[in-house]
């Protein structure tokens, strides 16, 4: 699975320790500095999380996963590449977001080496 698959769920796991339920989406895409390509992931980035906030409360994901309803719920996104610019305003808008629907969001940024 990958960021531009919007309409799928990367993986769903959830979190030793404390029982959160892990929303994870992977992404790969470089923050270029052309402006183009900048928004073509900008744009993938969000419909991607719009999908995962909609399986949230739609209430898909306590039917398809009763066993994790009543859980915190958290959309953790793995990069390959730094979000920079437009990434970074993008990722804090999209954490104010998904924050008024009772949904965190973590970004983990990956070793490229």
């Amino acid at each position: 699975m990958s960021v531009e698959e919007t309409n799928k769920i990367d993986f769903i796991r959830t979190e030793h320790g404390t029982g959160k339920v892990l929303l994870v989406i992977t992404d790969h895409l470089e923050w270029d500095s052309d402006d183009e390509s900048t928004q073509y992931h900008v744009d993938i980035l969000e419909r991607k999380v719009e999908s995962y906030l909609d399986f949230v409360i739609n209430g898909e994901l306590n039917y398809k996963f009763p066993q994790l309803s009543r859980r915190d719920v958290v959309i953790l996104l793995f990069c390959k590449h730094s979000p920079e610019g437009k990434g970074a305003k993008l990722i804090s808008a999209l954490g104010a977001l998904l924050q008024k629907n009772n949904i965190s969001l973590r970004v983990e940024i990956l070793d490229s080496h």
